[in-house]
C-alpha cells in the first residue's frame, strides 16, 4: 500500500508559485546572510588550488587575494594569486597551474555526492547544496563570465587561441549544472517545483555578483 503523500513526496509541487518560493527561501534566510562568506570561501578554494599547483611546481607566491577588488585594467576581480619562478626554472607548467582550480572543484563536487542523504529538505542537504555544489557551480560560471569578457583562466589557458577552451569548458560547466541540480532536488524537491528550483539556482548564481557590485 502506498503511504499517504508518497506521490507528492516523490514528485514535489508543480507549477510556479512565488509565495511558495519566497517561503522556502525565507526558511533559509541564514544562508543569505552567510552568502558573502560562502563567496569568499570558494574564492579562497579557487586561488588556493592555483597557489598549491605553483608551489608544487617550484614557484613562490607573491600575492594572495580572496576578496572582490579592482585589478589591473580596472576590471572587478573576485580574487587572484600571483606567483613567480626562479630564473633557472625550465618550462614552468603554467597550463596546469591555471587549470588546477577546475580539476579541484570537480573533485570536491563529486566527493559532495557522498554527503547527500535523505530526507529531502534536511539542513545537511541544504548546507551541502550551498557550500559544495552552488559554490563549485559559481566557480565554473565565473570562469565563463571572465572568458566572455576576454580574460580570466580560460582565455589564459588557451592563449592566443581561446576558442578551443569551449571543448573543455562546456562539459565542465554541464557537469556542475547536473550535480547542482541533483543537490537542489535532494534539498528542495519536497518544497519546490522544478521551475522554482531553477529560479533558486539562478538566484544563487547571481548573488555573488550582486554582492560584489555592492561592495
Amino acid at each position: 500500500m502506498k503511504r499517504p503523500g508518497a506521490c507528492e513526496d516523490a514528485l514535489g509541487p508543480r507549477g510556479f508559485a512565488p509565495a511558495r518560493l519566497l517561503a522556502a527561501v525565507g526558511r533559509r534566510w541564514y544562508w543569505l546572510v552567510l552568502s558573502p562568506l560562502v563567496m569568499v570561501l570558494w574564492t579562497t578554494v579557487h586561488e588556493s588550488f592555483h597557489a598549491l599547483a605553483a608551489l608544487l611546481a617550484g614557484g613562490s607566491i607573491e600575492r594572495f587575494v580572496v576578496w572582490p577588488s579592482v585589478g589591473d585594467g580596472g576590471r572587478l576581480l573576485f580574487g587572484w594569486v600571483s606567483y613567480d619562478f626562479p630564473a633557472a626554472a625550465a618550462n614552468p607548467p603554467y597550463a596546469w597551474i591555471t587549470a588546477a582550480p577546475y580539476l579541484g572543484d570537480v573533485a570536491i563536487a563529486l566527493a559532495g555526492l557522498a554527503l547527500l542523504r535523505p530526507p529531502a529538505g534536511s539542513r545537511r542537504a541544504t548546507a551541502v547544496l550551498i557550500l559544495v555544489f552552488a559554490g563549485a557551480f559559481y566557480d565554473a560560471l565565473n570562469a565563463w563570465h571572465s572568458f566572455l569578457r576576454g580574460g580570466g583562466d580560460l582565455a589564459r589557458l588557451f592563449d592566443p587561441q581561446p576558442f578551443p577552451a569551449l571543448y573543455w569548458a562546456v562539459p565542465h560547466l554541464g557537469l556542475h549544472l547536473a550535480l547542482t541540480w541533483r543537490a537542489a532536488r535532494v534539498a528542495l524537491a519536497a518544497e519546490l517545483s522544478a521551475s522554482e528550483r531553477g529560479a533558486c539556482m539562478a538566484g544563487l548564481c547571481a548573488l555573488p555578483w550582486l554582492i560584489a557590485l555592492a561592495l
